[in-house]
């Protein structure tokens, strides 16, 4: 296990976690700690008579622990990762103990994949039919519902932009619910959004437009569906709402590779109760990248972890795309290794010519990822700034104190860095220092 402790606050659900693991991370709080070439456990000190037992199998990773919280890694398991980050010494290397072993073996046995017992041949073919005809009346219920909110937009554009100043926070979740009814749940994030940036900035206009521009393509695409390209069709339902089942993507053949694991982020989502994430990948021989996008709600936590820094050997399906990006794993080999290299543009010039031909194939990706080389992080006009070896400047999103850890980081030296490209700044995620990872959002 060669975490940081970056990488190892970068599982916890939330900040709150992050801080009790820390100070639960102490050597006199534990009554045991052990290890093997496979997993790390130990027993600490709680409240009770008995202490609470804990365990990290480091071949995924997957997490355990005997204490009530149901919102995995507990306190208890990200203080255990750090002990054995900070204080290795004090690992004994033990046989695992019956309580973990028993775990670890039912881990295994869930592993063995069942035999997939073929369908007759005509029971596949009726249900491919079964599918393609949902699939149609969904995109004629999408048709029909946004006949009406195409009417409601245009009214809107024809009373001016300007008018939309004094509209109410009901007046736009009426327009939202429109979508939604539409079957276009996805589509009503875009006028959800418009309140919220009405009076946010001094060209305030431009933007609600822009959103209101979108909508209105949207509309546009999806009454002419059957003029587009089938790839470029999905991509305008799913930015409508259209959704593709888990089960019916994986049972497509995906893309086998050595994955590895560049970045992560949490965010917020509009509705409060939810939290998403994102992983980005990177395939070693395909040199192809995946985002993979997980839901957390009301903070219960992934089941699936990814330590940034490491890779893993997997099977990858995309969705239909006209830019294949977002995918799901279909089988991950659990044994993970460390990367060792860093292999990302030479400049920022290098990196907007892949990104034109990314919006070209799919005009709604929100965002790209960007692999930079060897860019000296520097403020200006207390605007932040990655300078590339052409002495180009990229524009950086600086929240979360960003700044100040990238500037602490290379302390004026060049440092490579990997986030997300929005279209007009780099959301910096990680950085390559000193042939290793460090988490950066």
């Amino acid at each position: 296990m060669n975490w940081t402790i970056e990488q190892v606050t970068s599982f916890a659900p939330d900040e709150g976690t992050v801080k009790r693991g820390k100070s639960t991370a102490k050597l006199n709080k534990w009554q045991v700690l052990h290890q093997n070439d496979r997993a790390i456990w130990g027993e600490c000190k709680g409240s009770g008579s008995k202490p609470y037992q804990t365990g990290v199998d480091l071949n995924g990773p997957a997490f355990k622990c005997s204490c009530p919280v149901r919102k995995p890694p507990c306190k208890h398991v990200i203080a255990l990762m750090l002990l054995r980050v900070s204080s290795e010494n004090a690992f004994t290397n033990e046989v695992p103990a019956t309580w973990m072993n028993e775990w670890l073996v039912k881990r295994d046995e869930r592993k063995v994949k069942p035999q997939v017992v073929a369908e007759p041949e005509e029971d596949a073919e009726a249900k491919a039919e079964a599918k393609k005809a949902a699939f149609l009346k969904r995109v004629e219920e999408m048709k029909t519902g946004l006949v009406e909110f195409e009417i409601w937009l245009k009214d809107l554009i024809r009373q001016g932009i300007a008018s939309i100043e004094k509209e109410s926070y009901t007046f736009w979740e009426d327009a939202a619910a429109r979508l939604v009814d539409a079957k276009a749940k996805s589509a009503s994030n875009f006028i959800k959004e418009i309140p919220l940036l009405i009076n946010l900035t001094p060209d305030w206009y431009e933007t609600v437009l822009a959103r209101l521009s979108d909508l209105y393509i949207i509309t546009q695409a999806i009454q002419n569906i059957e003029k587009l390209p089938e790839p470029l069709q999905y991509d305008v339902l799913t930015v409508a709402g259209y959704t593709i089942k888990k089960a019916d993507l994986l049972e497509q053949d995906g893309i086998k590779d050595e994955w590895q694991i560049l970045g992560s982020k949490k965010s917020a989502g509009i509705d409060p109760n939810l939290e998403y994430r994102k992983v980005w990948l990177k395939g070693t021989e395909t040199n192809r990248y995946a985002l993979l996008l997980d839901y957390s709600f009301q903070g219960q936590g992934y089941t699936e972890h990814y330590a940034v820094g490491t890779y893993f050997q997997g099977e990858m399906v995309y969705f239909p795309s006209n830019y294949p990006q977002r995918a799901r794993v279909k089988h991950r080999i659990p044994e993970t290794g460390y990367l060792t290299e860093f292999d990302g543009d030479s400049n920022f010039k290098s990196f907007l010519k892949s990104y034109s031909l990314a919006i070209a194939s799919n005009p709604w990706l929100m965002d790209v990822p960007c692999m930079i080389n060897e860019v000296v992080p520097i403020m200006r006009e207390e605007k932040l700034f990655l300078l590339d070896k052409n002495n180009d400047l990229i524009p950086v999103q600086n929240t979360d104190l960003t700044g100040w850890k990238l500037l602490a980081l290379s302390g004026g030296t060049p440092v490579s860095i990997f986030g997300e490209w929005t279209g007009n700044e780099l959301i910096p995620l990680s950085a390559w220092l000193n042939e290793r990872f460090v988490v950066i959002n």
